[in-house]
């Protein structure tokens, strides 16, 4: 066995040098990232018999054991990337900076941008200023516009569509 370590169930153990050997065997080194090809999904990869993310064997290959709770994050936001300089270590919320930093953080999308939306930023816009004369209820406002009353409370109060002014 290698003194390289693996973090599984809050401890390290060795990787077998074996295990080191067919891990970078599946992987493509370019210019840019090395991309893990592995079989299974999602840049998997098993060692004595526990699966774990390939750039957390990457990164316990190359620096050393994961403390626990710590991610392995990317600065190349590729998943399957296993190249040591693009990766760092960090917390949830170090990786949540990140990704709003790079602005991949809205998970949904939002407004119009969203397949599911019955609403237009227009028409909110509508529903707002309609509101605001005084002569529309929530319940006119909803029979006029397709929705319930209660998402045109919502959107008067801007609770929803926040980002339409």
């Amino acid at each position: 066995m290698s003194d390289t370590q693996v973090h599984a169930n809050r401890r390290c153990r060795a990787i077998p040098e074996f295990d080191a050997k067919r891990f970078w065997a599946r992987v493509t080194k370019t210019r840019g990232c090395w991309l893990f090809n592995g079989q299974l999904e999602r840049g998997m990869f098993t060692i004595l018999g526990e699966t774990f993310l390939a750039h957390r064997i990457a990164w316990t290959l190359i620096r050393g054991c994961i403390p626990p709770g710590i991610l392995v994050c990317h600065h190349c936001d590729t998943p399957g990337c296993v190249r040591p300089k693009h990766l760092f270590l960090g917390t949830d919320s170090d990786n949540m900076l990140d990704k709003k930093k790079k602005g991949r953080s809205i998970l949904v999308p939002r407004g119009e941008e969203n397949g599911r939306a019955k609403l237009t930023a227009q028409k909110v816009r509508s529903i707002r200023r309609k509101h605001a004369t005084g002569k529309f209820s929530f319940a006119a406002l909803a029979r006029t516009f397709g929705i319930s009353a209660w998402h045109a409370s919502l959107l008067v109060r801007r609770e929803n569509w926040k980002h339409i002014t």
